[in-house]
């Protein structure tokens, strides 16, 4: 009833629209069911709401591929889960165009040749599965045959070879092996955008063992309680295959890493194993690094090479260094002609050459201790007044690398007034007598650190006439390179005599005295000064 009720409407519609027309006469129009279902659809279209629109208009779910490998060629199936998800027109990628399809499953499908692939055209939301028959040639590769897999991606990829020839194996590059058997090989193919690529290759034959003979040299350096060693190891065989071997070191050994040309891997068990890549290479040439836990209070030490599990090991050479303050010393020196490399690291590091037996005698020899850190230069600006009080200002330009802890002694009767590191208030530590401790850090950008001192004292106050004031400077046991100070008396009277460690400069100013030391080491500068009141002239 609905239906008939939409055409009878439409129908009156139209006469509505004629009838306002010029006069056609007896003229007639004639529609089909589709056509009227076309005209009522354009009446009354449906939109679809932009937030229900897929987001893709169609994808491959899965793609499960059969082949069997031929003389030169692969041919097989692919099989197909396609899923459309609007009621549009579209075209959904299958498969390389490159490959030749000789049939489809269903044979009604409509598959169209489209930017480069094969492309499923459909204007159904749905899934669809398909099969297309195809072969391919297989290309030289380098070792063996390669043959690209050309479906496109799918969330879904598998590939199942069978017919694979007697004696060779296949690879498929980024894929996961999921079964093998004789013949034939299934694999889990990656779902990203890169195709599969099929390597048929001959099977590797079985490794046939090598007899070795080994000649070793080796760089030794003790560090931290431990014997380091850098060792090349040339090894030579009769027979075999040449693939792997097997080196023996103590129980002790820790292997830290085996370089070499060819090689396919290593294993730090004892015996250390080693493989090759390339069979039938008889000679053979490998870098071992290990290191040994070596006491340091050992008066000897037993140097060791690496050995032949199963062969023969030949001479060892050592060039061996230790640490700043070790006297080594072989017990049966070896030449002193070495090979380049050794010859090279032995006259960087002055090392001591040992042979194959490897006794090395140690001893530890004291050291001259050096100074940590040195004063470039210190600074005093000191001023006493008439009533015997003073303040002295003082600036110190350390140099030195490392953190340091540095003490000053003042002055008896000091008092600090403040106190600075690199321009940055300090605390320094009371030690006692006089004595305070500055813990100072390892400069960051410029090796010197600045620090400054201020304080305070009492004399006895001048006399009225002429009198005599000693005066000194904080000591420190670091070298003073150079030392200058600037001593101002009161105005009223006038320098008389001086005594002292320091040396004297002309002054044109009235009561300043100038005074300068170089090179003091725990050592006090210090001064009596002999003052008097300048004549009056008559």
């Amino acid at each position: 009833m609905i239906k008939l009720a939409i055409t009878f409407c439409l129908v009156f519609q139209t006469a509505l629209c004629l009838a306002q027309q010029p006069e056609l006469g007896d003229a007639r129009v004639t529609l089909s069911y589709k056509e009227l279902k076309s005209l009522i659809e354009a009446a009354h279209p449906e939109k679809t709401p932009a937030g229900l629109k897929p987001p893709v208009a169609a994808a491959l779910l899965s793609a499960r591929c059969q082949m069997s490998l031929l003389d030169g060629r692969a041919e097989g199936t692919v099989e197909i889960e396609a899923q459309a998800f609007s009621n549009d027109w579209t075209a959904i990628p299958l498969l390389e165009s490159g490959a030749q399809i000789d049939r489809t499953e269903p044979a009604e499908a409509r598959v169209i040749v489209r930017d480069g692939h094969y492309a499923l055209v459909t204007e159904h939301a749905g899934a669809t599965k398909i099969t297309l028959h195809f072969a391919r040639p297989f290309s030289a590769g380098n070792g063996g045959q390669v043959l690209e897999i050309p479906f496109a991606p799918a969330a879904i990829r598998t590939l199942s070879l069978t017919g694979i020839p007697e004696g060779k194996t296949t690879e498929v590059v980024g894929a996961t092996l999921i079964s093998g058997g004789k013949g034939a090989a299934s694999y889990r193919l990656p779902d990203d955008r890169q195709t599969g690529t099929v390597k048929v290759i001959p099977k590797p034959e079985a490794a046939t063992p090598s007899r070795w003979k080994i000649e070793s040299e080796a760089l030794v350096y003790y560090v931290g309680g431990k014997l380091c060693y850098r060792t090349h190891v040339a090894a030579f065989a009769e027979g075999g295959s040449g693939l792997e071997m097997d080196l023996s070191l103590p129980p002790s050994a820790r292997v830290v890493e085996v370089n070499g040309d060819d090689l396919l891997n290593w294993s730090a068990g004892n015996p250390v194993h080693v493989t090759w890549k390339t069979r039938n290479l008889l000679a053979r040439e490998i870098e071992l690094l290990y290191e040994i836990a070596q006491p340091a209070t050992a008066g000897g030490w037993k140097l060791v090479a690496p050995r032949m599990a199963d062969g023969e090991t030949g001479g060892a050479l050592f060039a061996v260094t230790g640490e700043p303050g070790m006297e080594i010393r072989a017990t049966n020196p070896a030449p002193q002609r070495l090979p380049r490399w050794l010859a090279q690291e032995a006259g960087r590091r002055n090392a001591v050459i040992a042979g194959t037996d490897g006794d090395i005698a140690v001893k530890w020899l004291p050291l001259v201790p050096t100074t940590p850190a040195v004063i470039d230069s210190a600074q005093s600006a000191m001023r006493v007044v008439p009533d015997g009080a003073l303040i002295n200002e003082m600036t110190y330009a350390i140099r030195h690398e490392g953190p340091l802890t540095w003490q000053l002694h003042l002055p008896e009767g000091s008092q600090l007034l403040a106190c600075s590191v690199n321009g940055q208030r300090v605390n320094p530590v009371d030690r006692g007598s006089g004595v305070i401790e500055l813990a100072v850090d390892a400069p960051e950008h410029k090796p010197v650190t600045e620090v400054k001192i201020s304080c305070t004292a009492r004399k006895e106050a001048f006399k009225p006439v002429s009198g005599q004031i000693d005066l000194e400077l904080p000591g420190t046991d670091l070298l003073i390179q150079k030392l200058d100070w600037e001593l101002q008396i009161p105005a009223s009277y006038e320098l008389a005599a001086i005594e002292g460690n320091v040396e004297t400069s002309p002054s044109s100013r009235p009561g300043l005295i100038l005074l300068h030391k170089e090179l003091c080491k725990n050592e006090r500068a210090g001064i009596r000064l002999y003052y008097q009141k300048p004549e009056t002239k008559k």
